[in-house]
């Protein structure tokens, strides 16, 4: 099975969202796959620094959906332990956008049923 992780990172009132490299209106949450001998917490600290350039301290986990389709995806709530290193919205390296969103926003996306989940976590334990 594959493993994924990502982050939900709140900035104010909104979230940190990672666009598709060629699909900017397609986006989700920072994060990607695990490798071969990493854990959650090894992968999501390395998603973050290769996305969106900082650091970041888990605070829990959220939403863990185990999927028909041979994915095993997780999200963590984290907070940014240092500064982004260029003002949002920005494209990284890998050509994605990296920007501010609103829950409802993620929402309405490409993976909206997922991401309406991790929000329900967030509000059952805020």
């Amino acid at each position: 099975m594959t493993r994924a992780v990502f982050a939900l990172i709140k900035i104010g009132d909104r979230f940190l969202s990672v666009s598709r490299k060629k699909e900017h209106s397609k986006f989700g949450f920072p994060g990607g796959g695990v490798e071969k001998g990493e854990s959650d917490e090894q992968a999501l600290h390395r998603e973050l620094k290769e996305e969106i350039h900082t650091e970041g301290k888990i605070i829990r986990k959220l939403y863990v959906d185990k999927s028909r389709t041979g994915f095993d995806v997780a999200t963590y709530e984290v907070i940014l332990t240092s500064p982004l290193s260029k003002e949002v919205p920005f494209i990284n390296e890998e050509g994605a956008l990296v920007a501010l969103r609103t829950a409802e926003e993620f929402r309405a996306n490409i993976f909206g049923r997922y991401n309406g989940e991790v929000f329900k976590a967030l509000d059952k334990q805020d």
